[in-house]
């Protein structure tokens, strides 16, 4: 029952998804951190954020998800080289220091997890419950 449901909600996210397309909003990039959080076509999902980092798109947007993507698909050290690049400028964004410090507990670095893991939690503690 909650898989149908769940199944459900994912063709109205595929639907919008069209719909924004159609209308020239490129959420290709929304899309790869959806699909890495339910699981969800990973290894397309990754592709598509390896083509925008190839075609140019070289900023925190893009390497989050390819970071988020690899890390979902167990290459760890892909997932840390990205997210090293998505953090460069400081952003203060508490998914994407959630995200750091999984990937780097993930490759031993506690020091670092910690750090991101408690930025992230104080600013918003419910990460730990959604993920």
């Amino acid at each position: 029952m909650v898989k149908r449901k769940a199944e459900v909600e994912y063709r109205k996210v595929k639907l919008l998804t069209t719909i924004f397309k159609q209308k020239g909003i490129d959420t290709d990039l929304e899309i790869v951190l959806f699909n890495a959080d339910h699981n969800r076509s990973l290894e397309e999902s990754f592709e598509n954020s390896q083509k925008s980092l190839n075609n140019g798109s070289k900023n925190i947007k893009t390497y989050h998800p390819l970071a988020w993507t690899a890390y979902k698909l167990g290459n760890y050290e892909t997932a840390a080289q990205n997210i090293m690049q998505a953090l460069r400028l400081g952003t203060k964004d508490p998914l994407l220091f959630y995200h750091a410090g999984k990937i780097f507990e993930s490759t031993g670095d506690t020091a670092k997890s910690k750090d991101y893991l408690d930025f992230a939690l104080k600013m918003n503690p419910y990460y730990e419950k959604l993920y």
